[in-house]
Order: structure tokens, then C-alpha cells, then sequence
């Protein structure tokens, strides 16, 4: 009982510092999560989390894995960008370590000005990057936790912006029905703000007196901005669990800073641990149902999702892993 009650003040006290940072936030590309069976499952994922896909979802998700894994998946998204994630974890005597990579990559865009709107002949880009280190630990049979500290690069032109962030999470399984209770803070760091060659210029100034003009460096003050701070709240079950058959659902409560709080659902169906099919449904970032499955033969795993989006195409991903 004492754990339990540990878990539920901890989980409020979270809570409450996902709440005292609300309002508008930047790099969204930490919102688009990692992996594809967490999307394919709506990212109703933060009580189911299990192996490395925990990674971008509940740091203490990564606890109990026993064998090194590795993982890489690439998405398509809108516009002719590409999301790709990166991820590797090392077991340790009940816990392990892992290491996440996040790139969001825009490719070649053409640079167009007010002297020449079809084009200077140049191009630019504009990518964002995040690095993070997680430790999971079994604090019980039953509990688990974990934090993760992530460093964060967006850059655009020869302009970039550096910060800091961190997530924060734990489940607990009940034992009964493989019920799970989990939570994670994630993105509580810093605000970022750009600087850089492109917010450098030279200027010709008149001083108060109007005898002389001269010319001085002058530069450009980027606004501090915030990271998406969210709060995430689920509970998981196996509705059915009869070998061959086995059936998951997870209901999140989704509480972001730049965004109304929304929900998410999924369900996975998975016959004889080698087979998954997937849905889920939410609203934040405008995404509506999602879909996907996944194939696991020995120590090799594949995985599929496609996102339906309200505004935008859909978005595909797929997942490539081995463990050993």
C-alpha cells in the first residue's frame, strides 16, 4: 500500500509541474514521438511501455529488458520531410541504460528573397535534432522507474538554438490481469532561443547630433520560446490473455502545454508473440485513428504505422529492431 501511495504522490506532484509551465511551445518535432508500434497504437503507450520503444515514450519502460536491442525507424511526413529515430539499450542487473536519437530533417529548401522571390540559386535547411541518455530501474517486482536527459538542436539557415530537457516516469503492474498504471513528464527543460550568423548585420546609423553616419554591427534578439511539456496519464490490460491469443488495451489521459487536453486509446491483438495487428485514436498534434502491425521472428522485429491526420497526409512509418 505504501508503493501505491509513493506512486500517486508522485504522479500529482508531476502533475502539478506539467501544469505551471502551460502556454504556447516550439520544437514540436518532440511531439511527434518515436517508434511504431506506440503511433500505430494512437501513443497510448505510457502503461504499456515495454522494450525500446519506451525510450520515447516512459523511461521506466526500458527496466526490465533483458537483452541489448537495437532499433531504427524512418517516417515520411509532410512536404518531403523525413522523421527518423534512433535507438539502442543495454541491460543491466535489474535496470539498463539506453541512448535515443530524434531527427527531423527537412532536406534542400530553396532560398528565395524580396530581390529574387523564384530563387537566389541557393538552399538551405532547417533540422532538428535531439540526443538522449535514459536509466530504468526495477525499484520492485512490480515497480519501475526512469529519467531520461535529452539535449536539443534546431536549426534553420545558419541559425540554431541548444537546450536542455527532461522526462520523468513510472509504472506499476498490479498483478492482476497484467494491469498497469503508468505516467511520465516529458520535455521539462529549458527554453531555447536562436542566435546566429543570420541575425548578425551591419548598419549605417545616424548618431543624435545628425553630424555623421557610420556603420555598426547590429543583431537580432530571438524571443526564448518553450519546449511541449506534457503530462501523460494511462492505464493497460490484457482483456484477453489465452495462448495463443492475447489482447492489450491502453486508455492515456494526455495533458499538453500547447494544447487542449485530449485523450488516447489502442489496442494490440497479438497471436503467439509473433504476429500483432494495432489501431488506436487521438486528437493531439491533429492526429485522428491510427493503424499498423508488426511481425517478430526470433530475434528480428519489424513494425508498421500509418497515421491519419486532420489537416495533413497521412503519415507512414516503419521500424526495424534486433535484440542479442
Amino acid at each position: 500500500m505504501k508503493r501505491i501511495l509513493c506512486f500517486i504522490f508522485i504522479m500529482g506532484l508531476l502533475y502539478g509541474i506539467a501544469n505551471a509551465r502551460l502556454g504556447g511551445a516550439g520544437a514540436t518535432f518532440l511531439s511527434l514521438g518515436g517508434g511504431s508500434r506506440p503511433l500505430a497504437l494512437g501513443g497510448a503507450y505510457v502503461a504499456f511501455a515495454e522494450g525500446i520503444d519506451a525510450l520515447y515514450w516512459n523511461p521506466a519502460g526500458i527496466a526490465n529488458i533483458n537483452k541489448t536491442n537495437f532499433s531504427f525507424t524512418h517516417a515520411e511526413l509532410f512536404a518531403d520531410m523525413s522523421y527518423e529515430n534512433i535507438a539502442f539499450v543495454y541491460p543491466l542487473r535489474d535496470a539498463a541504460v539506453g541512448i535515443s536519437i530524434l531527427a527531423f530533417l527537412s532536406g534542400d529548401i530553396e532560398e528565395t528573397t524580396l530581390e529574387y522571390q523564384e530563387g537566389t540559386g541557393e538552399t538551405f535547411s532547417c533540422n532538428d535534432f535531439a540526443v538522449g541518455i535514459t536509466y530504468g530501474r526495477m525499484m520492485t517486482k512490480r515497480f519501475s522507474a526512469g529519467a531520461t536527459g535529452r539535449v536539443i538542436n534546431q536549426n534553420i539557415a545558419k541559425c540554431s538554438a541548444t537546450g536542455v530537457a527532461f522526462d520523468i516516469g513510472a509504472t506499476y503492474n498490479t498483478g492482476i490481469r497484467n494491469l498497469k498504471f503508468g505516467f511520465v513528464v516529458q520535455n521539462f527543460g529549458s527554453d531555447l532561443a536562436y542566435s546566429g550568423e543570420d541575425l548578425e548585420r551591419t548598419g549605417v546609423i545616424e548618431d543624435y547630433e545628425n553630424i555623421q553616419e557610420s556603420d555598426i554591427p547590429l543583431s537580432w534578439t530571438s524571443e526564448p520560446f518553450p519546449i511541449p511539456l506534457t503530462f501523460q496519464l494511462g492505464i493497460s490490460i490484457d482483456a484477453i490473455n489465452s495462448i495463443p491469443h492475447k489482447v492489450t488495451v491502453e486508455v492515456d489521459l494526455v495533458h499538453p502545454n500547447d494544447q487542449n487536453e485530449t485523450y488516447a486509446a489502442g489496442v494490440e491483438y497479438c497471436y503467439n508473440n509473433m504476429f500483432f495487428l494495432r489501431g488506436g485514436h487521438t486528437q493531439k498534434n491533429c492526429r485522428l485513428w491510427s493503424t499498423g502491425f508488426g511481425v517478430k521472428l526470433v530475434n528480428m522485429k519489424v513494425d508498421y504505422s500509418y497515421e491519419n491526420h486532420r489537416y495533413m497526409s497521412g503519415i507512414h512509418r516503419i521500424s526495424a529492431g534486433f535484440s542479442y
